[in-house]
């Protein structure tokens, strides 16, 4: 993603019948507040755990098998495209456009 100007990504969970509650949580936090890409992302496993992975099936940082085992999730490359003193609008590859307020983005 960085080779090709990429700045920001967020987390898709996999929407399936055996999703982890986890896994959604980091979709909810990250989707409406695209992280930037050289940022690990924070994903709790079913025991509370709390690790750090790059990407979906990521183990590079220490993730333990809770969060890699049968992991159906991806990440989604955002580029923010516009911001004002409210807000900040990126293009979320694969979603579209999203504008957001600035009021609890975390850069």
């Amino acid at each position: 993603m960085v080779d090709a100007g990429i700045e920001y990504k967020s987390w898709l969970g996999s929407h399936g019948p055996h999703y982890r509650l986890g896994h959604q949580s980091v979709e909810d936090a990250t989707i409406d507040a695209p992280i930037p890409v050289d940022q690990p992302f924070d994903v709790p496993d079913e025991a509370g755990i709390v690790d750090q992975m790059m990407q979906p099936l990521d183990d590079s940082l220490g993730a333990g098998p809770g969060n890699i085992i049968n992991c159906q999730c991806d990440v989604l490359a955002a580029q923010k495209i516009s911001e004002d003193e409210k807000s900040r609008t990126f293009k979320i590859f694969g979603v579209g456009e999203m504008k957001f307020s600035k009021k609890g983005f975390k850069p």
